[in-house]
């Protein structure tokens, strides 16, 4: 079917970037705190941990850097097709934590639902900002919408690990954890999607209000 075809195709050049920038970003982030829960002996090479700090730095520069990746991601993606691929994406997420509304997840899924709000408002400025208001924003606030993006989507994926494993009737085990590394992420992850929003729709007037020979 065409249509399906084509609006999976907008799914997947929307998560693109989001994927590529986020998790290579977050992977260097993993990286160092190895190093640092190996104290001095991981900043050198009797570990071997340090080489995965270096392997780890350049994903972020492959195939675009992370900056790129998030300009992409709002002038090609975004901006091009008015929020709309975006705006269905939040909406599954929507239906999928209001499906948990009832049950051991209601709490969790709450959260999460929290966060697809912020998401959807960031993105509503943005798109208000490129529409004439200021087209500068959208662009100086693109890496912390990607950010925001990815962090969200992190959560997803927790939640609806853990909504299987409470489906599943899995051993008591695998449900706590896997609900327990849902609510570790809630509680310390999913609060950057407030910052990021933050930044990605009010940093704009900062960066510009800088004079050129401060950069």
């Amino acid at each position: 079917d065409e249509a399906v075809r084509a609006e999976a195709m907008r799914r997947v050049e929307l998560l693109t970037p989001i994927a590529k920038g986020w998790c290579t970003e977050t992977g260097i982030e993993i990286a160092s705190l190895a190093v640092q829960i190996h104290g001095g002996m991981g900043y050198i090479e009797e570990t071997g941990v340090a080489q995965h700090w270096r392997d780890s730095r350049i994903t972020t520069i492959y195939e675009g850097t992370t900056g790129i990746q998030a300009n992409d991601l709002v002038g090609r993606k975004l901006i091009r097709d008015k929020g709309s691929a975006a705006r269905a994406l939040l909406d599954g997420m929507a239906a999928e934590c209001q499906a948990l509304a009832e049950g051991p997840l209601a709490a969790d899924a709450a959260m999460l639902a929290d966060g697809v709000g912020q998401a959807g408002r960031a993105i509503d400025r943005v798109l208000a900002a490129a529409a004439g208001e200021d087209q500068r924003l959208p662009f100086a606030g693109a890496v912390p919408l990607l950010h925001l993006m990815g962090v969200l989507l992190g959560g997803r994926v927790l939640l609806q690990s853990a909504a299987a494993a409470v489906e599943s009737g899995n051993s008591s085990g695998d449900r706590g954890e896997a609900i327990g590394l849902l609510r570790f992420y809630l509680a310390h992850c999913l609060p950057q999607v407030a910052a990021q929003a933050v930044a990605a729709t009010h940093g704009a007037a900062v960066v510009f209000a800088l004079p050129a020979e401060a950069l």
